[in-house]
This record gives C-alpha cells, structure tokens and sequence, in this order.
C-alpha cells in the first residue's frame, strides 16, 4: 500500500503537464552561447531537464529582459499548470514587474505560482 507521501506526489506530478518558467537568467532557446552567457547556458539546460524529467511535463522557458512586455507572458502562460517566477527579474533589486506578472495571474488565468 503506498504512503500518503506518495499518493500525494502522483498527484501533484499527474495535474501538471505544462509548465512556465520566468527568469532572467534564461537564454533564449536557440541563442548563441558564447563564453559570456555560458553560466546561462548551463542554467537553463538544468532548469529545463529537471522539470520535464521530474514533472513529466512540457516546459516553456521565457528569458526576461528589460524590454519584454508582460503581455507576452501573460499571453503565454494561458493553458498552464505552474509558473516559476524569478521574483528579482532584474538585476536590481526591483520586484514591480514580478508584481505585474503576478496580478495578472490572477486576472487572467488560474494557474499555481512558486
């Protein structure tokens, strides 16, 4: 018989299947990697792996850049079952877009948030 723990993760992993991770520290998914961006690189790679692998799921990773309109995220992030939000998106400390993303969230989707 399987413990609560178990049941409770088959759960968890069986409700998400579409995963959106927001971050600014990811590369786009065919962007050069160049000796700059290599730690980006390697970071994205594992966020990516580590998500589909344990949630069994489709990952979409949006890297966050100054000039990207929330819209866009909001847009993307329709049919989604979790979103992994960097709450830093940049690299001063300013949490307003975050903020900004994650109003939307709740006017526009029912989607859980880590």
């Amino acid at each position: 018989m399987e413990n609560t723990n178990e049941i409770l993760n088959g759960i968890v992993n069986q409700s998400i299947k579409n995963v959106i991770c927001v971050d600014d520290d990811f590369l786009e998914p065919y962007e050069d990697v160049m000796e700059t961006n290599k730690e980006k690189c390697i970071f994205s790679r594992q966020m990516y792996s580590a998500i589909s692998s344990s949630c069994e799921c489709a990952v979409t990773i949006i890297p966050y850049k100054q000039e990207t309109d929330v819209k866009i995220i909001n847009d993307k992030m329709r049919q989604k079952d979790l979103l992994i939000l960097d709450w830093e998106l940049t690299e001063v400390a300013d949490i307003k877009k975050a903020i900004e993303i994650m109003c939307n969230i709740f006017v526009y989707t029912l989607i859980h948030i880590i």
